[in-house]
């Protein structure tokens, strides 16, 4: 038999099916195969996570990164020693930490070194040194010593209330041609 023959026949045997059935046969084709094709697509794993281990990059609100919050409370500590009104000063603005519900600098400075505690944090660097950007000057990288693993040290470190985000430090490469 030869393909044209065999096309002829089909052709032949599709013209006498009525046209609701040959509708029907179609988006059944369809679909059958749009289910194996979306099947066979998520039964794939994807690749595992490709970043450097011990590595963790925290961006900090505005106004809340380790050094801001260091100097926060420098200032706060020597607002406490002027005389008769620095005390006073200070009295107030802890109030209004408390009726606003908000945490004072070395309440958050505690809350962030005891989480570097917990992970075992090693060493901490601003990423962008010389950086005027607001945003930017906010990133830091920071070391762990690896005793805790770096996806549960990120959780850690999104529950912090001067956290904006924490991310592994992610690789990337760029294909050669």
């Amino acid at each position: 038999m030869s393909k044209s023959y065999i096309t002829v026949e089909l052709l032949r045997l599709i013209s006498l099916l009525p046209v609701r059935k040959i509708f029907f046969i179609l988006i059944s084709f369809f679909l059958i195969f749009n289910l194996l094709a979306i099947n066979t697509a998520n039964s794939q794993t994807p690749p595992p996570a490709n970043y450097v281990p011990n590595q963790l990059i925290v961006k900090y609100k505005p106004n809340q990164s380790p050094q801001e919050l260091q100097t926060q409370v420098s200032q706060r500590s020597n607002l406490g020693k002027t005389p008769l009104l620095g005390p006073l000063m200070l009295f107030f603005t802890n109030i209004r930490f408390n009726l606003t519900g908000q945490d004072s600098p070395e309440k958050k400075l505690t809350q962030l070194e005891a989480a570097a505690k917990e992970v075992g944090v090693v060493e901490s660097q601003k990423l962008f040194l010389d950086s005027q950007d607001a945003t930017l000057k906010n990133y830091y990288l920071l070391k762990t010593n690896g005793q805790m693993e770096v996806l549960k040290a990120i959780e850690v470190y999104r529950k912090l209330s001067i956290v904006e985000s924490a991310e592994p430090n992610y690789m990337f490469s760029t294909m050669g041609i």
